[in-house]
């Protein structure tokens, strides 16, 4: 079903290829087209072994488009875009884990936190009083000064390494959709992704999410 349809302003048509970031085509295709559940509805309207993946597996391959071939398709493609089913079958063969990371972020409209701020750090104390909290061999007397007392301020490092290592399993897994699907997609010529892969060792603004680039 390849009709006209609006993303972000921009209208497409059979006759008009729309240059866009992966990153937006793929929040599209789960968000706006809800594909996946498209998806699930076909299936389970057809005995086990109807598959809609077939033929879309077959145009992600060598490139033809579909027509027709099997009712689970028709019907799949009754009920979302073409594009879009193609953009969801590319995805599915990413590994489980990176699957579930873009598809998560595509529903939500977001992307994985990565900690701007960095990991947190050890800082030294400051007494009620305004000052630098020491330790002294005689805290009684305050005599024997030894050194300062630190505590720790900011974001556990391990949830920072951790988080922004999701948010490299989640750009990787952009980068090969895009890769995937270039020269495929009936009216989208897909480009990115926009974002940096470690925009943690950039400075300046992170590129909004849902950028159209032509």
């Amino acid at each position: 079903m390849n009709v006209m349809v609006e993303i972000d302003g921009i209208s497409t048509r059979e006759d008009k290829i729309v240059r866009m970031d992966i990153e937006r085509l793929v929040e599209w295709s789960f968000a706006d087209q809800k594909v996946d559940g498209a998806m699930a509805t076909a299936l389970s309207s057809f005995l086990p072994g109807i598959s809609p993946t077939g033929a879309l597996a077959r145009y992600l391959e060598i490139g033809d488009r579909i027509d027709g071939t099997g009712r689970g398709a028709q019907a799949c493609s009754a009920r979302a875009d073409e594009d879009a089913l193609l953009i969801y079958v590319a995805t599915i063969g990413l590994a489980p884990e990176v699957f579930s990371l873009v598809a998560m972020h595509a529903r939500n409209g977001n992307r994985p936190e990565w900690h701007p701020e960095g990991p947190g750090r050890m800082v030294k104390r400051i007494n009620k009083r305004g000052e630098i909290a020491k330790i002294w061999a005689d805290p009684r007397n305050c005599r024997g000064w030894i050194g300062c007392q630190l505590m720790f301020e900011g974001t556990d490092p391990v949830l920072v390494d951790f988080a922004r290592h999701q948010y490299g399993m989640w750009w990787r897994g952009l980068k090969a959709l895009a890769e995937t699907l270039a020269g495929r997609l009936a009216r989208f010529d897909v480009v990115g992704p926009l974002v940096p892969e470690y925009p943690w060792l950039r400075s300046g603004r992170v590129l909004p999410s849902m950028e159209i680039v032509a």
